[in-house]
């Protein structure tokens, strides 16, 4: 039973990471044996855009089934779809 104290916001970065992992689990890339190799993400929304990748740099470290990932992720607020059309609306008034 789903309870509403178990609800919580997360950020954008999170939103950037949770589909980093979904499009990198849905392509085998947690499985023993397979590529060592990751897909980045560009997620676009109405009112922001995430990019998160894996690369060697300073970020996030998570354990992601079995395999010690450091993650590049970033929300840019205000850069996307509804957001740009709303300023491309503005500024042509």
């Amino acid at each position: 039973m789903f309870d509403s104290n178990d609800a919580k916001i997360i950020s954008g970065a999170f939103e950037g990471i949770y589909a980093w992992i979904s499009v990198n689990f849905l392509k085998g890339n947690f499985i023993s044996g397979n590529s060592n190799c990751t897909y980045g993400i560009l997620d676009l929304g109405g009112a922001s855009h995430q990019n998160t990748f894996e690369f060697s740099g300073k970020g996030k470290t998570m354990i992601v089934g079995g395999k010690n990932c450091r993650l590049f992720a970033r929300s840019y607020l205000g850069l996307a779809w509804i957001k740009l059309a709303q300023n491309t609306l503005k500024s042509s008034l």
